[in-house]
C-alpha cells in the first residue's frame, strides 16, 4: 500500500477543509477544483517525505496549506493582471 493510499482520508479531509477555507475567502465555491488541486500537489511531492524528519500528518498538512497559499497567490496574481489591462483598455478610450 503506497502513502497516498495509506493516507487518503487523511489527506481527503485536510484538502477538504482547505477547499472550503478558499471558497469561504473568496466566495468562488468551486470546491472540487481546489481539492483536486490539493491532490495533485500532494501527488507530486509525496516522494519528498521522509519518515525521520516528520510524521506523515504533519508532512500532508504542510503540503496542503503550501497549495492553498499558492492558491490564494495565484488568485490575487490574476486579479490584480484583470485590473490592469481594465486600465489599459479605458486608457486607450
Amino acid at each position: 500500500m503506497c502513502f497516498f493510499e495509506k493516507h487518503y482520508e487523511y489527506i481527503n479531509a485536510c484538502a477538504t477543509a482547505r477547499a472550503f477555507e478558499i471558497a469561504s475567502v473568496t466566495k468562488r465555491y468551486d470546491i472540487e477544483d481546489y481539492k483536486q488541486e490539493m491532490f495533485l500537489y500532494v501527488i507530486q511531492h509525496i516522494d519528498r517525505y521522509q519518515p525521520e524528519r516528520s510524521r506523515p500528518h504533519t508532512f500532508i498538512n504542510l503540503l496542503i496549506s503550501s497549495k492553498k497559499k499558492m492558491i490564494f497567490r495565484s488568485m490575487s496574481r490574476n486579479k490584480n493582471r484583470i485590473i490592469s489591462q481594465a486600465r489599459e483598455l479605458e486608457y486607450a478610450r
